[in-house]
């Protein structure tokens, strides 16, 4: 049996044919799918280029098909090309009729692939996102913003109630605010890859008498990571002697640079670019001190777990699945630059004993993300969704 995996997310295909990633869903994410299914139809965006202009993985391999919906960037062009995007997606639909449906949510691609669905064909449902919290203030600057937020809140309610199972990479977090049915098949997995040699073995050494850093690693294209807060909180305890590095790029990137600049602390922040996930990756944040991630919309981030299994102290917000990660006192009120900069401040002040404490603690809790403990609750689910999919086929020859 085939699956049709719905994603709100930008590939690009080379003139080869070739389709590629900046960082996410790279091969390895689709081949825990390829463990049930004997095919992945992957549906999402693709952006047609002559040429790679940074670091990509490449995803194309056997078994995975790709169905590439109408181009777009933003909400607007979004509007402007939903009529196409639906006609694609209903191709899509009339072509597998015996294939699987799992939808990564929230998601405007979701939403409307959803409504094309026969009213009694199951599907599944990933959840990964909080529309609540991406669209609060702050994240985008579009007059629709409020509205987008009650809208989308409301369409992933709905469609949680609607599916046979639920996949959620938060262990409470989406699940309170988003409830399946009582009768569907509900299991928790975060979508990171994460294996034993990601993890150091020994809780990271307290550096005293050296300049202090804090790394950021996100995208850059919009603010829903925060980036602006951790610039503006810089600016408040510039007295300090500490950098912060960001690695991501994006579209904001330039404003950004600018606004260390009108702050006067250019001399405290790094822009690194983008990296390749992995190795990269690690280096940097085994070459850093602190991590930090005061997200205003989160489900659960891979990235602030990849820096715990480095043995990193994290500073992150009140949202989503970051108060699953981390305890009360690394944790500041989503949008408060004077909370940010306070903790900030008390992380460069943190003592050897109580550093190697939280690093030796997130060293362990990074453990219950490997994919050794995972893998299992994602082979039943899917294998779950097989069986459902396979029950409503028989039933409808």
């Amino acid at each position: 049996m085939n699956v049709i995996v719905t994603l709100e997310y930008r590939f690009k295909r080379t003139p080869d044919g070739k389709v590629w990633t900046e960082m996410s869903f790279q091969k390895p994410f689709w081949d825990r799918y390829l463990k049930v299914f004997d095919k992945v139809i992957i549906t999402s965006r693709i952006l047609e280029v002559k040429e790679l202009k940074s670091p990509h993985h490449i995803v194309s391999g056997d078994n995975l098909e790709f169905h590439a919906i109408p181009y777009y960037h933003g909400p607007k062009q979004f509007y402007f090309q939903r009529k196409k995007i639906k006609s694609s997606l209903r191709n899509l639909i009339n072509n597998n009729p015996d294939a699987a449906i799992i939808m990564r949510v929230g998601s405007p691609i979701a939403d409307l692939f959803q409504k094309l669905l026969p009213s009694n064909r199951p599907y599944a449902l990933e959840v990964v996102g909080d529309p609540w919290e991406v669209f609060r203030p702050g994240t985008i600057n579009n007059p629709l913003r409020p509205f987008m937020r009650l809208f989308f809140t409301y369409k992933l309610k709905a469609q949680c109630r609607k599916a046979k199972a639920l996949s959620y990479v938060t262990e409470r977090a989406l699940q309170q605010r988003y409830p399946g049915a009582k009768n569907s098949f509900q299991t928790n997995a975060s979508t990171i890859e994460l294996l034993p040699e990601h993890i150091i073995n020994e809780e990271k050494k307290y550096k005293q008498d050296k300049e202090k850093s804090f790394v950021y690693v996100g995208t850059l294209e919009q603010l829903q990571k925060a980036p602006d807060l951790i610039i503006k909180a810089v600016e408040k305890i510039k007295h300090k002697s500490f950098k912060v590095k960001f690695i991501g790029d994006g579209k904001l990137k330039p404003a950004l640079e600018q606004l260390s600049r009108d702050l006067d602390i250019s001399d405290k922040i790094e822009f690194k670019g983008l990296l390749p996930a992995g190795d990269k990756i690690r280096k940097e944040l085994d070459q850093s001190d602190f991590f930090i991630l005061p997200s205003r919309g989160e489900g659960l981030p891979r990235a602030m777990i990849e820096a715990m299994a480095r043995g990193l102290p994290c500073l992150g917000s009140n949202i989503g699945g970051i108060q699953e990660l981390l305890n009360k006192e690394e944790i500041v009120k989503v949008g408060s630059v004077k909370e940010l900069a306070s903790k900030m401040e008390s992380f460069i002040d943190m003592t050897q004993d109580r550093y190697e404490y939280l690093s030796k603690e997130n060293l362990e809790k990074s453990k219950r993300y490997l994919n050794s403990e995972l893998e299992k609750r994602r082979t039943s689910f899917y294998t779950f969704v097989k069986q459902k999919t396979t029950n409503w086929i028989n039933t409808n020859e």
